[in-house]
């Protein structure tokens, strides 16, 4: 499809830059023209963070779902799921053992990241590591449940990371797509540093 917007050599008005973003926003272009995003836009997304999702998991992605707790011990809901790969991302606060799992006689493959739902905990540097494990799970034709306490931050922002890191998403498109399957509520914190890993991976592909 062609484009037929046109513009004069003077300055176009605001009302016309509007308009043209919005045909492209229309046609599924408007990361062409969106400028870089910031943590009043990704808040904005979220809304209120006290709102409870509905249901213990969401599948937010293809074969990826996000939960709390509660999905992580419902044995026979992760069964029903077909989920091979859990990864608590509240390890320090959800002690959920092997020898759990095993005892349920439900076979899976685990993992844990120590992450805190605080305002001032850097999990950018654990990213890399779900980003792995999760492309583990998908790769051997798995599925994967992402947990932490409530799954509505931390998990939910590991699975933002993944889909920005390894999906080539945007930061806003991340917390949309995740947002449009499950009521997830990053903190602030946490959105800051998904908005710094979208600076970076934008430097990275305009080199």
């Amino acid at each position: 499809m062609a484009l037929s917007f046109s513009f004069t050599s003077s300055r176009p008005s605001r009302q016309t830059l509007e308009i043209y973003k919005r045909r492209m926003e229309l046609m599924g272009l408007g990361n062409m023209i969106n400028g870089p995003t910031t943590v009043e836009e990704l808040k904005d997304l979220v809304g209120d963070r006290w709102r409870k999702p509905h249901k213990a998991c969401d599948e937010v992605y293809p074969k990826v779902f996000v939960g709390g707790e509660k999905a992580a011990r419902d044995t026979d809901l992760l069964k029903s799921l077909g989920i091979t790969h859990i990864l608590n991302v509240a390890c320090t606060d959800v002690v959920i053992t092997d020898m759990f799992y095993r005892q349920k006689g439900f076979k899976c493959t685990t993992s844990g990241i120590p992450a805190e739902d605080t305002f001032t905990c850097n999990i950018k540097p654990f990213f890399e590591e779900s980003n792995r494990f999760i492309e583990v799970a998908i790769r051997t034709h798995g599925k994967i449940l992402i947990h932490g306490k409530e799954g509505t931050s931390r998990a939910p922002t590991f699975a933002m990371a993944y889909l920005m890191m390894r999906k080539n998403m945007s930061a806003l498109e991340a917390v949309k797509a995740v947002r449009s399957k499950r009521m997830a509520n990053p903190n602030e914190g946490f959105l800051k540093q998904l908005v710094e890993i979208d600076e970076r991976l934008r430097k990275e592909r305009e080199i």
